[in-house]
C-alpha cells in the first residue's frame, strides 16, 4: 500500500498539465516524443558517423593506390629520362656518320623494299593457286558424289534386272513344265 501511496503524492506533487496527460503506464506523450526524437536523432548520428567512416576507409584505401601507381609512374619516367639521355649522347656521337653509310643503308633499304615487292607478288599467286586448287577439289568432290550416285542408281538396276531374270527363269521353267505336261495329255 505504501507505494501507492507515494505514487498518489508522486502524481500530486507533479503539475497540473503534466497530471492530466498521464496514461496507465505512467508515461506522458510529450515525454515518449522527446525520447523518440532524441533516440532518432541519436541512431542518425551514428549512422552517419559509420558512413563517413566506412568513406574515410575507401578513400585512404584509393590513396595507397593512387600513391603506388604515381611512384611507379614517377620510376618509369625516371627510367625513360635516363635512356632519353643516352639515346641523346649517342645521337650527338653518332651524328658523324660518313656518307659511304648511308649510301649502304640506302642501297640496302631499296634491295629490301624489292624483296617485299618480290614476296608480295609470289603470295598473290600462291593464293591464287591454293584458290584454283580449292575450286578444282570442290568440283572434283562433286563430280565424285555424283558418280557415286550413278553408281548406287546402277547397283540398284542391276539387282532388279537379276530379280526381273530369275523371274523370268522360274517362268521360263513352269512353262517347260505345262508344255511337257500339255504333251504328255
Amino acid at each position: 500500500m505504501e507505494s501507492k501511496d507515494l505514487e498518489e503524492e508522486v502524481v500530486a506533487a507533479l503539475p497540473e498539465d503534466m497530471r492530466a496527460g498521464l496514461n496507465p503506464s505512467g508515461l506522458s506523450w510529450e515525454l515518449v516524443i522527446c525520447v523518440l526524437t532524441v533516440a532518432l536523432a541519436a541512431i542518425l548520428l551514428f549512422l552517419w558517423r559509420g558512413f563517413r567512416s566506412i568513406r574515410s576507409r575507401f578513400y585512404v584505401g584509393r590513396e595507397k593506390k593512387l600513391a603506388l601507381e604515381l611512384s611507379g609512374l614517377i620510376e618509369e619516367k625516371c627510367k625513360i629520362l635516363e635512356k632519353v639521355n643516352l639515346v641523346q649522347k649517342e645521337f650527338v656521337e653518332g651524328s658523324q656518320i660518313s656518307e659511304a653509310t648511308y649510301a649502304n643503308l640506302e642501297r640496302s633499304k631499296s634491295e629490301l623494299e624489292d624483296e617485299i615487292v618480290f614476296l608480295e607478288k609470289e603470295l598473290k599467286e600462291e593464293r591464287s593457286k591454293h584458290s584454283e586448287q580449292d575450286e578444282l577439289m570442290a568440283d572434283i568432290s562433286k563430280k565424285i558424289q555424283s558418280l557415286e550416285d550413278e553408281s548406287k542408281s546402277l547397283k540398284s538396276q542391276v539387282a532388279e534386272a537379276k530379280t526381273t531374270f530369275r523371274i523370268f527363269a522360274i517362268n521360263e521353267e513352269r512353262l517347260k513344265g505345262a508344255i511337257k505336261d500339255a504333251l504328255n495329255e
